[in-house]
C-alpha cells in the first residue's frame, strides 16, 4: 500500500509538473508573440517615418531643382531686357539731344534755370555745345535769373567735357551733373529696379 500511494503521489507530481511546464510555454509564446507584434509595429513605424523623411527629402530637392530652373529663365528674361533697355535708352538720349538742338537749347535752359541757385555758377559743356550756344542765350539765361531775383552773372566755363548733351553746373568746388548721360541713367536704374523687382519677387 505504501508503494501504491508513492507512486500515485509521483505520477500526481509529473503530471502537476507537465501541467505548469505547458502553462510556462504557452505564456512565453504568448508573450513572445505580444512581443514580436510589438517590434514589428515599430519597424513598420520606423520603416513609415523613413518612407515619408524620404519622400519629403526629395519634394525638397526638386522643389530646389524647380527654383533654380525658375531663377535662370529669370536671369536670361533680365539679359534679354537688358540688351533692349541698351538699345532703348540710346535711342531716346539720341531724341532728347535732336530735340534740345532743334529747339535752340531750350530744355538745357529749362533744366539750368531748375538747378542754379546763385545766379553767379559756371556751365560746363561739351566743345559742340560751348560753340552752339551763343551770347544770345546766355543774356536771356542771366536776364530770367535776375527777374527771379538772382545776380543773373553766370558765365560758360573755359574747360570742355565730353557728354552728349547737358551741362556740368560749378559752384567753386561743387558741382552738379545734369549731363543728358546722367539723366538717362538714373532714368534706367529706376526701371530697371522695377523690372527685376517684378521678374525676382518670387524667385526665392
Amino acid at each position: 500500500m505504501e508503494q501504491g500511494k508513492a507512486q500515485k503521489l509521483r505520477d500526481r507530481i509529473i503530471k502537476d509538473a507537465e501541467e505548469e511546464a505547458r502553462k510556462i510555454v504557452t505564456e512565453g509564446k504568448a508573450e513572445a508573440d505580444t512581443i514580436t507584434g510589438e517590434a514589428r509595429e515599430r519597424a513598420a513605424e520606423i520603416t513609415k517615418r523613413a518612407e515619408a523623411r524620404a519622400a519629403a527629402e526629395a519634394k525638397e530637392h526638386i522643389r530646389r531643382q524647380i527654383s533654380i530652373r525658375e531663377l535662370d529663365a529669370r536671369k536670361a528674361i533680365l539679359g534679354e531686357r537688358g540688351t533692349f533697355m541698351d538699345q532703348a535708352f540710346e535711342k531716346a538720349m539720341k531724341e532728347l539731344r535732336v530735340k534740345d538742338l532743334e529747339s535752340g537749347y531750350s530744355l538745357t535752359r529749362s533744366l539750368l534755370l531748375k538747378v542754379i541757385v546763385t545766379g553767379d555758377e559756371e556751365i560746363v559743356l561739351s566743345p559742340e555745345d560751348k560753340k552752339g550756344i551763343g551770347g544770345d542765350f546766355l543774356a536771356g539765361l542771366n536776364k530770367e535769373l535776375r527777374a527771379k531775383g538772382l545776380k543773373g552773372e553766370v558765365k560758360i566755363a573755359d574747360d570742355t567735357r565730353p557728354m552728349k548733351g547737358g551741362f556740368v553746373l560749378r559752384s567753386g568746388r561743387k558741382e552738379t551733373n545734369v549731363t543728358f548721360e546722367a539723366m538717362i541713367a538714373e532714368m534706367r536704374d529706376d526701371a530697371e529696379l522695377e523690372i527685376s523687382n517684378a521678374l525676382f519677387k518670387e524667385a526665392q
